[in-house]
């Protein structure tokens, strides 16, 4: 006790010493950032705001706070981070931003992904290039859609990169950039085309270069369609759909009559683009005699494009074609002609459970002309037909109908009675429901 006694007083008097001579303390350090960062789990929107922009003041002395928040446990705080992330606009803050790209909560990573759309590309760079190899496919496809918004030329070599990856979501996403990339970005595009040497590269970058909807691709594209490789010609032969230019039409009349199926398929969907008439013909024969369903249904469905009357009959006569893709096409493709004759084959197709579906938004598109025959249709035995018949007679918007429509109440069939009550309060804009004795009282008063 005496030495520790001795020890203290010791201490004491260097310290007492140290005063007297006249040493300051060291400043003690407040934490200003942290209590600020932590008030931003406030639901109080107004007050969220006074302290967002009291940290934008402090951005340069509470920038490592912020950039620390984005592990916060509160979503609130960790969105609201990434948010002032972007607002500073400071590079430093972009390691922060990808981890919040990668946070599970959606609106975190949302928020992390509009602060990095502030940022140029040549800044995010890196950490673009790190996110696209995340393990959560979520988290690349956000990452993708930084790109767009960027919309920058030196981007095409990851954009590229990214069309090898493992998830669809993913590619499509790429692919959606592609269509905006303008022309720096094709040319681009083209450049890495003619400098790789893979063929699955060279099949994603000619989808690529459809996609980008632009004529400068075109050259390149008939080439390869004219050139040895059947997978690189079905892949320009599909990539001519996106793009309407009288260059093609040519070698996709020669393509439609390729031995190969997909060839002929995708090259018939292309002359369905490119509106030429001289297709009619060819495109008439594959959907009356080749034995590739997939070739007959694009066929149908570039017929319908055209929409010439040379190929109506061969069209109905294809709605009883034992595959669904191809009577599904041949039903949307009969939409396209207005005229009397198409009706009754259409209203047929509502028994076809496949397909009805499509032949009531087919019957819908035709308008006042299916009136009649979806009053008609009404009275069908079968009562999913009837049923079908009031949807499109409610879309249409046709008053005649609603007399007919009143009637058909007296069926039983409750899928019946809702669709027809459905249709009438589209018609009249009155909600009976499906109780007939006041439609019936209504029509009285109102016919």
């Amino acid at each position: 006790m005496r030495n520790g006694w001795i020890t203290l007083s010791a201490s004491l008097f260097v310290a007492i010493l140290g005063g007297c001579a006249g040493e300051k303390p060291a400043p003690v350090k407040v934490d200003v950032c942290g209590p600020l960062v932590e008030k931003l789990a406030q639901e109080d929107m107004k007050a969220v705001d006074g302290v967002m922009a009291e940290l934008l003041q402090k951005k340069g002395e509470c920038l490592d706070a912020v950039k620390k928040a984005v592990g916060h446990s509160s979503v609130q705080v960790r969105t609201r981070a990434a948010e002032l992330l972007g607002r500073v606009g400071d590079p430093a803050g972009l390691d922060a931003l990808a981890t919040a790209m990668k946070d599970e909560d959606p609106k975190v990573r949302a928020a992390a992904a509009d602060a990095m759309k502030k940022f140029t590309f040549a800044q995010v760079s890196g950490v673009v290039e790190q996110l696209l190899g995340a393990e959560d496919f979520k988290v690349r496809v956000v990452t993708v859609g930084v790109l767009k918004e960027l919309n920058d030329p030196a981007s095409i070599p990851l954009l590229i990169k990214a069309l090898s990856d493992k998830h669809g979501g993913v590619r499509n996403a790429v692919y959606e950039v592609i269509a905006g990339i303008g022309p720096a970005g094709v040319a681009g595009l083209l450049k890495e085309y003619e400098s790789t040497t893979s063929e699955a590269d060279r099949r994603m970058l000619i989808v690529a270069l459809g996609r980008t909807k632009d004529t400068a691709v075109v050259d390149t594209l008939v080439k390869v369609l004219q050139g040895e490789e059947i997978r690189l010609r079905n892949a320009a032969a599909c990539a001519m759909s996106d793009i309407k230019d009288p260059r093609t039409v040519e070698p996709l009349l020669a393509a439609v009559q390729d031995a190969n199926a997909p060839v002929r398929a995708c090259a018939a969907k292309a002359l369905g683009t490119q509106g030429d008439p001289r297709a009619v013909p060819l495109l008439i024969n594959l959907l009356q005699k080749d034995t590739f369903d997939h070739v007959k249904a694009m066929a149908a469905y570039a017929l319908g494009k055209l929409a010439d009357d040379r190929a109506m009959a061969v069209l109905i006569k294809g709605l009883k074609d034992d595959a669904r893709s191809v009577r599904y096409h041949c039903v949307a493709a009969l939409s396209n002609y207005a005229k009397p004759n198409v009706v009754a084959p259409l209203a047929a197709m509502l028994a076809d459970e496949e397909v009805r579906a499509h032949a009531v938004a087919s019957l819908v598109k035709l308008g006042p002309l299916s009136t009649a025959a979806m009053v008609k249709s009404l009275k069908n035995p079968d009562a999913a037909v009837a049923a079908a018949s009031a949807t499109v007679l409610g879309r249409i918007g046709d008053r005649t109908a609603v007399k007919s429509l009143v009637g058909a109440l007296s069926r039983t069939e409750t899928n019946v009675q809702q669709q027809v009550s459905t249709a009438l309060r589209m018609l009249t804009g009155q909600n009976f429901g499906m109780d007939a004795a006041a439609w019936t009282n209504w029509l009285k008063d109102n016919a």
